[in-house]
């Protein structure tokens, strides 16, 4: 999971102060879609672009004086910006697997994963191919061929024209207003930006699946048309029912078209006659679990799974509902790595994980009903300063292997709640109480003020009967 967000100014001079405020609070708010990368680009009323991105939290991004100067430049020359917040799933952490993508005269921002990324261009991040494949195709063209879940916002230089498109599996919210067009991925984020800033933000709506919006720079102007999507849906939709007995796609119109029916069937006396053992079971399969419901379920095994591409592969945990054993559970995991598998292992230990809802699925040939869910975590999770969920087990192994990464210092086990853990299948960073105290001192008052609220505490209150002057101050190499 990923954040967009998008600010177009339909005024001749551009952006006012206050909008430079508003984006960065966007950006910020953004940020609980993913804190692993932030990226940022500004189109000039010449339509020339400028960007920065680094592998690290909005708040490094903020405080630095890169984006000082850039803030800048939005005011005297931007009227379009765009910005994101990266959860990643393929590639590396840093500063070059942040967003946006830049490939030829396509700079891009996305939110969601590929299943044909290879197929689209050799580039170590999925989204970065899809600037490869805007840059040579039609968004018409392009967008029939990506095969997976998706929310894109990208500008041609040529054409000077900025575009956005979604499909079922990604969201994508806008308003269109007299002075500004905003985007986000969250509509109800967007409400809270524009009452904390006396924005008339009024009339959000969700851009509909396949339906391509394009702001012309220079006009403001905007046009939607319809283009096709992928033949086969995502595999982190929403869908039941069963086809040559497997089972079957379903559009989010199509799921709600068949909640609709059941409710009518249920005040019918004698629709369940006529209604087949089949149908009763995915009806009230269907009625029971929604997508972003979170479950428990208990743990049972780890396999293995790819598809005809060989560059996707990955793990399945699997289990079923703690109060329902019938009911099946799996969770996905796109990557084959081997520390990704030990972690997993560990965490199968568990006597329940809870993750949220993602599809419904539903097999006629052995009546099996599966829930498939995000990424999951122990119910015995505890709680790191940044964030990362962590089971006590799996911290006491940490703190008797691994050193700070930022001073080599040994980690102590009751120091959790002021340690920053940064943890991804192929790299683990970890930052003792003394580090985050260092880049916490150097953010600015309001920031601090932010991430405090966000935790409940602060890392001065860890120190504040030590004798030690925590002083520091961070640095960014944004490209």
């Amino acid at each position: 999971m990923c954040g967009i967000i998008g600010l177009i100014s339909k005024h001749k001079s551009g952006f006012y102060q206050l909008d430079t405020l508003v984006f960065a609070q966007m950006l910020i708010a953004d940020s609980v879609r993913g804190v692993d990368s932030t990226g940022v680009f500004g189109v000039r009323r010449t339509g020339s672009v400028e960007y920065m991105k680094v592998g690290a939290h909005p708040f490094a991004l903020l405080t630095s004086k890169q984006y000082e100067l850039w803030s800048r430049q939005m005011i005297q020359n931007f009227d379009i910006v765009v910005g994101h917040n990266r959860k990643a799933t393929s590639g590396e952490i840093n500063n070059k697997n942040a967003h946006p993508f830049v490939h030829e005269h396509i700079i891009l921002v996305h939110n969601g994963s590929l299943y044909n990324h290879k197929s689209l261009a050799d580039t170590e991040v999925d989204s970065h191919a899809i600037a490869h494949l805007l840059a040579k195709k039609s968004p018409d063209e392009a967008i029939k061929e990506i095969n997976g879940a998706f929310a894109l916002i990208w500008f041609n230089v040529k054409e000077r024209k900025l575009y956005a498109v979604r499909n079922s599996d990604r969201p994508l919210c806008y308003s269109d207003t007299s002075d500004q067009i905003v985007l986000a991925s969250e509509g109800s984020m967007l409400k809270w930006i524009a009452e904390r800033n006396s924005k008339k933000w009024e009339d959000i709506k969700e851009l509909a699946p396949g339906n391509l919006m394009c702001i012309d720079q220079e006009s403001k102007e905007i046009t939607f048309r319809t283009v096709p999507l992928h033949s086969v849906a995502a595999y982190y939709n929403n869908h039941c029912g069963y086809d040559d007995g497997e089972y079957m796609y379903l559009s989010q119109s199509e799921i709600e078209e068949a909640r609709q029916l059941a409710a009518a069937n249920r005040v019918s006396e004698n629709v369940d006659e006529d209604m087949s053992v089949d149908d009763k079971l995915i009806i009230e399969f269907v009625d029971k679990y929604k997508t972003g419901q979170e479950i428990s379920f208990v743990p049972e095994t780890i396999t293995e799974w790819t598809m005809k591409n060989p560059d996707v592969k990955g793990f399945h945990v699997l289990g079923h509902l703690v109060d329902q054993p019938d009911v099946h559970v799996k969770a996905t995991y796109s990557d084959m790595d081997d520390k990704l598998k030990e972690r997993l292992e560990k965490l199968i230990q568990a006597a329940s994980l809870s993750g949220k809802v993602e599809a419904v699925m539903y097999y006629p040939q052995n009546k099996q009903k599966l829930l498939s869910v995000g990424q999951v975590i122990s119910k015995g999770t505890y709680r790191a300063f940044n964030g990362t969920h962590i089971t006590a087990k799996e911290w006491i192994e940490i703190c008797q292997k691994e050193k700070c990464t930022g001073c080599g210092t040994k980690l102590k086990a009751n120091h959790l709640k002021v340690t920053s853990i940064n943890r991804k299948s192929t790299a683990l960073r970890l930052f003792c109480p003394k580090c985050v105290l260092k880049h916490f001192l150097a953010l600015k008052p309001e920031v601090q003020e932010n991430i405090v609220k966000l935790n409940g505490y602060s890392p001065v209150d860890f120190f504040e009967h030590k004798e030690e002057n925590m002083t520091g101050k961070g640095s960014l190499h944004g490209s």
